[in-house]
């Protein structure tokens, strides 16, 4: 459904004549730094999903902090690849301020992820999940999007 209005909102916007500024690539930057996160956080989400026992008694927070640091890398990395790949000069402004801010943003989507489990009681329904990573989902976008917006600014005064 979301698609779907996204796709019509592009078409209404294209035909109204409304034009985004290329160099701008907000929806680039956040696609890439959403990609490098999920493949970080795969390690994490198999065990976690299966209820598989860790291996060498490995404490669960390990794995995630392990993950969490493995999506952080890879998140600043995918940003300055895929954005290098498209031949955009603040390419490495752009990973840098992604390397500033994102521990906050990933701070931010954390305690809203916990926020929205906590209104809705911490069950482990499906909609419980759907709105706690929806909620994770849109707060890491905006905080990939700041990063391109003030990776721009630092690349154009630099």
């Amino acid at each position: 459904m979301g698609a779907v209005v996204g796709l019509l909102t592009g078409v209404v916007l294209g035909i109204a004549g409304a034009r985004i500024d290329e160099r701008r690539r907000l929806g680039v930057t956040a696609v890439a730094g959403l990609g490098g996160c999920a493949v970080g956080v795969l390690p994490a989400l198999a065990p976690a999903y299966n209820a598989a026992d860790l291996p060498g008694g490995m404490t669960p927070m390990v794995l995630y902090a392990v993950s969490g640091a493995v999506a952080y890398g890879l998140a600043v990395a995918a940003v300055f690849w895929v954005l290098r790949a498209g031949g955009d000069p603040a390419a490495r402004a752009t990973a840098r301020t992604t390397a500033i801010v994102l521990p906050v943003g990933a701070v931010v989507a954390t305690l809203a992820g916990m926020g929205s489990a906590w209104l809705l009681g911490f069950s482990t329904t499906t909609s419980t999940w759907l709105v706690v990573v929806s909620v994770v989902l849109v707060f890491l976008t905006v905080t990939f999007a700041a990063a391109r917006v003030l990776g721009i600014r630092s690349h154009e005064t630099g």
